[in-house]
């Protein structure tokens, strides 16, 4: 698995967000088995910096490039 992950590992670069989403098209890309596994977040009671609204169009834009780059 772990070379399956370093054949990937270097189209995802994304640093925000979107390198979770990247690393799924790449995987599926590849013919890897996906998988979702749960994740249990815990506040640290701070209030949260993501904007839905900036942070949502960033993530579609970013959605829009990596589409144009895979034609």
């Amino acid at each position: 698995r772990k070379a399956e992950l370093e054949k990937i590992l270097p189209f995802c670069t994304s640093k925000g967000a979107f390198f979770q989403i990247q690393l799924a098209i790449y995987a599926v890309k590849q013919n890897l088995k996906v998988a979702e596994v749960p994740v249990e977040f815990i506040s640290s009671g701070k209030k949260s910096n993501f904007s839905l609204v900036k942070d949502g169009l960033v993530l579609i834009m970013d959605m829009v490039k990596e589409r144009i780059k895979l034609l």
